[in-house]
């Protein structure tokens, strides 16, 4: 049986096959596609996220226009935590001028200061409710190359998945916390 045959007759692994090919021949299909598929997937949805992060290149907590680019892609009480985070900032800004404010710079969305230059996903797991997906990431300076794993945190919010924390796993003395959450929560 020929591809066209297979593909009238509604063979779904041939459609997939077909599909994905498509991908890879034309990339300016995808985000047609992946807005079609992503909210069922907690995959896709941690693949957006690393995405943008990368894009974004944030240091410290993320600005206005950061924050509202990673807003459609993080669960609503973790965007509070940023916004009270941020809050927090401008009040001990205004009351310690010259001290250093708390989560000014070194990145918060990974385990190393320097932040991720480069990420490759896991499998994503299920832990009760949510979904747990574990993000290999790099770091080059010089000749040298840093590579931990962190994880990704997604809770359901309707059809989507939306991160809810991320869990610093890199093993090193002087990492800010142990989650997302953790060092939002540290300084509060």
């Amino acid at each position: 049986m020929g591809v066209l045959e297979t593909l009238v007759k509604g063979n779904y692994e041939m459609k997939t096959l077909v599909l994905m090919s498509l991908l890879v021949l034309f990339p300016w299909i995808e985000p047609v596609v992946s807005a079609q598929t992503s909210a069922s997937s907690p995959t896709r949805a941690a693949d957006k996220f690393y995405r943008t992060y990368l894009r974004l290149q944030i240091r410290g907590l993320p600005n206005d226009q950061q924050l509202k680019a990673l807003s459609p892609l993080i669960a609503p009480d973790l965007k509070e935590l940023l916004e009270s985070a941020r809050s927090t900032q401008a009040k001990f800004i205004q009351e310690h001028p010259d001290e250093k404010p708390p989560w000014a710079d070194g990145d918060l969305f990974t385990s190393l200061f320097e932040g991720a230059q480069s990420f490759r996903l896991g499998r994503a797991t299920v832990q009760g409710d949510r979904r747990q997906v574990p993000v290999y990431l790099v770091y080059r300076q010089g000749g040298s190359t840093t590579r931990w794993s962190d994880e990704l945190v997604l809770v359901r919010s309707g059809n989507r998945w939306l991160v809810s924390d991320i869990l610093l796993k890199g093993e090193w003395a002087f990492k800010s916390g142990s989650s997302l959450r953790a060092i939002l929560a540290s300084d509060q």
